[in-house]
């Protein structure tokens, strides 16, 4: 199993990363300070969902997803386990 995380900009691949499921447990220290704001402003407490999702046994899906839009550029960053 593998750990995605994929970011996009308009539209456009910005970033893709694949690691092993097991970097899960590190999520917090993947996610750029940014997007831990963002996540903040949203009511999204990420190491809740990573533990929701750990309590599920790894199965394969979308472990979050968050989209923004800020001046002009919409952004999406999903991560998510194959």
């Amino acid at each position: 199993r593998n750990l995605i995380i994929h970011i996009l900009k308009d539209s456009k691949e910005h970033v893709k990363i694949e690691l092993p499921a097991t970097s899960l447990l590190d999520l917090e220290s993947l996610i750029p300070e940014d997007t831990k704001l963002k996540l903040v402003e949203k009511s999204l407490d990420i190491s809740k969902i990573k533990f929701d999702y750990l309590e599920k046994g790894l199965i394969p899906g979308e472990v979050f997803s968050l989209e923004t839009n800020e001046n002009k550029v919409y952004t999406i960053f999903k991560v998510y386990l194959t």
